[in-house]
C-alpha cells in the first residue's frame, strides 16, 4: 500500500510539473512574439490577458489564464477616421485545486471572436464591438443529481455545461482622457433552437441575459479596470450581479508585454459548471498583454 500510495505521489508531482512547464512555455512564446513587433499607436481597449496567478478565497493552487489574441483581418490606419480588426482568441481558464490528487476540474473551454472599431469623431472617439463566444467545461455526464432541475443540484464532478452567446457594446474615450475608456454592452445566450444556443438544461437557471458597465484606465506604466454586469433575468438561487477590479503594474522585464497584476472579484462565479456558486477572490499573478493596435 505504501508503495502504491508513493507511486501515485510520483505522477501527481509529475502531472502537476507538466502543467507548470506547460503554461510557463506558453507564456513566454506570447511574450517573445508580442516583444517582437513594433509598436502602434491607436489601442482597442477590449483585449484579453494571459495570466497565472495565486488565488486567494479559493482553496487553489493557482489558477491559469491562456488568451493569445489572434488578428486575422484589419482595416485602417491611424490615421483613418475609421478603423478596426478581427481577432481570434482561443481562450482557457484552469485551476488546480489544492485536495487530495491536486486535479484540475473541468477547465473553461471559451473560444471567441471579437470583431471590433475605432472612430473617431473629433470630440470623442468611438469603439463599438461585437462578440462571438463559446463556454463548455468539455464533460458529458448529467447536469443535475437529481431529477429536480434547479441550481442547487448541479452535478459538481461531471456534469455537462455549455452556452453560446453574442455580446454587443461600445468603449468611448475623450481627447483629453485619451487613455481613460467607459463602456456598456448587452450579452445575450440565446434559448435552445437556435443554431448558437445555450444548453436547455440551464437556459432558465444561469442568467442569459446581462448588462456591463465598464471602465478602463490604460496607461502605459499603470492600468487599471473595473466593471459590474447586471444580470437581468436573475434566476433563483445565482447571484444578481458581478463586480470585478483589477490594478496592474508594468513589469522591468518584457517591458512591452507583462504586468504584475492584483484583482478582485465577487458575484457569480465564472468557472462553468459552478455558475450557481457565489464567490468572493482576491488574486495575484503575471499577466502577458497581446496588444490589439492598428499602424
Amino acid at each position: 500500500m505504501k508503495n502504491d500510495q508513493a507511486g501515485s505521489d510520483t505522477r501527481l508531482h509529475r502531472d502537476i510539473k507538466q502543467i507548470i512547464i506547460l503554461l510557463f512555455i506558453t507564456v513566454l512564446l506570447v511574450l517573445l512574439v508580442n516583444e517582437a513587433h513594433s509598436q502602434n499607436k491607436t489601442t482597442f481597449p477590449l483585449q484579453d490577458d494571459s495570466y497565472i496567478s495565486y488565488p486567494m478565497g479559493e482553496n487553489l493552487i493557482f489558477e491559469g489564464q491562456i488568451a493569445p489574441n489572434y488578428p486575422v483581418m484589419q482595416w485602417g490606419t491611424d490615421q483613418s477616421t475609421f478603423k478596426g480588426n478581427i481577432t481570434i482568441t482561443p481562450k482557457v481558464i484552469l485551476k488546480m485545486y489544492r485536495t487530495r490528487s491536486s486535479p484540475v476540474k473541468t477547465p473553461s473551454y471559451m473560444p471567441k471572436i471579437t470583431i471590433q472599431g475605432a472612430l473617431d469623431l473629433g470630440s470623442v472617439s468611438l469603439y463599438p464591438f461585437l462578440i462571438l463566444s463559446h463556454h463548455s467545461n468539455g464533460q458529458g455526464g448529467e447536469t443535475f443529481v437529481t431529477d429536480d432541475a434547479n441550481a442547487t443540484s448541479i452535478n459538481k464532478e461531471s456534469g455537462s455545461f455549455a452556452t453560446n452567446f453574442i455580446q454587443l457594446g461600445y468603449f468611448f474615450s475623450l481627447p483629453d482622457l485619451d487613455k481613460h475608456y467607459m463602456g456598456i454592452s448587452y450579452e445575450h445566450h440565446p434559448v435552445h433552437g437556435w443554431w448558437f444556443g445555450i444548453d436547455p438544461a440551464i437556459q432558465d437557471i444561469y442568467g442569459r441575459r446581462r448588462l456591463h458597465y465598464e471602465y478602463k484606465y490604460l496607461g502605459n506604466i499603470f492600468q487599471f479596470e473595473t466593471s459590474y454586469t447586471d444580470i437581468i433575468d436573475k434566476p433563483k438561487g445565482i447571484p444578481k450581479g458581478i463586480f470585478s477590479a483589477t490594478a496592474k503594474i508594468k513589469s522591468p522585464v518584457f517591458r512591452k508585454s507583462m504586468w504584475f497584476f492584483a484583482s478582485y472579484y465577487q458575484g457569480q462565479d465564472y468557472y462553468n459548471i459552478n455558475f450557481n456558486n457565489k464567490t468572493r477572490q482576491g488574486k495575484a499573478g503575471i499577466a502577458i498583454q497581446t496588444k490589439l493596435s492598428v499602424n
